[in-house]
């Protein structure tokens, strides 16, 4: 029987057909599950699945079908892709403000290329300019993710000078929407978990097309996995971070956080 993937929106993707294979390698037991209650006492095996079954249909995160196409095993899948890509606009500068080196450049092309994935990228040596040329290139609403609010001002101005245009700042006190914005993850997590704001978050994050994580490693956090999961309409997703993955070796500890 013949597998196919269907991508069906920006978060969930279809397998129809033989999903063994994809089950297997989309799965990782989490460090000291041994020690839990309930895998002592044999009511659960250990194991953590990203593969998700709804009413007799099996789901697989869009992020990953690129792990799960690059394995032998996958090489006669069938790929489709329902999702629309959104247009290319002009809202930020038309003209590159600022110089990258030979290594940004490449950094900057392939994420524009590739529109979603991790950039490894050492700190010290420039990431919050290619952050900011990688929107202006990308020439859509943007939101980008961080985990500490004195990011919203050190990275806010670099991405600002690469844009041409002041960002919008959300922590800290700070509630400023614009087509570029920089937020800190546990305010928006903060809002998602309160009834009486969540419906105002929703529509608020609707409007991005770009969501970029700074630090990316920190996305494993189940309140981070919330917050993008809310942001939907957000067809580019990439991360940056120095040690994105830190040991994996197809460890088992490990594979959580590749994932």
């Amino acid at each position: 029987m013949t597998t196919a993937l269907t991508i069906l929106d920006n978060l969930w993707t279809r397998v129809e057909g033989d999903a063994d294979e994809a089950e297997h390698l989309l799965r990782f037991r989490p460090p000291g599950y041994q020690f839990a209650p309930s895998y002592q006492h044999k009511r659960w095996d250990g194991w953590i699945s990203l593969v998700r079954h709804r009413r007799g249909e099996t789901f697989i995160p869009t992020g990953l079908v690129p792990y799960v196409l690059e394995q032998p095993w996958a090489a006669n899948y069938k790929l489709s892709d329902q999702r629309h890509a959104p247009e290319f606009s002009t809202i930020y500068a038309t003209e590159q403000r600022v110089t990258l080196d030979y290594h940004q450049e490449e950094a900057v092309r392939v994420a524009v290329s590739k529109g979603r994935g991790i950039v490894q990228y050492p700190t010290g040596t420039g990431k919050a300019r290619c952050i900011g040329e990688t929107i202006r290139r990308l020439q859509m609403p943007a939101l980008i993710l961080v985990d500490k609010l004195d990011l919203l001002t050190q990275l806010g101005k670099e991405v600002e000078a690469c844009i041409g245009q002041d960002v919008g700042r959300i922590g800290g006190g700070h509630w400023e929407l614009a087509d570029c914005t920089i937020s800190t993850f546990q305010t928006l997590a903060r809002r998602l978990n309160n009834a009486r704001t969540e419906a105002d978050i929703l529509r608020d994050l609707g409007r991005f097309q770009v969501v970029i994580c700074d630090e990316a490693h920190h996305t494993a956090a189940k309140t981070f996995e919330q917050v993008l999961k809310a942001l939907p309409q957000a067809y580019h997703r990439l991360g940056f971070s120095a040690t994105p993955f830190r040991s994996f070796k197809g460890k088992s500890a490990d594979r959580g956080t590749f994932l």
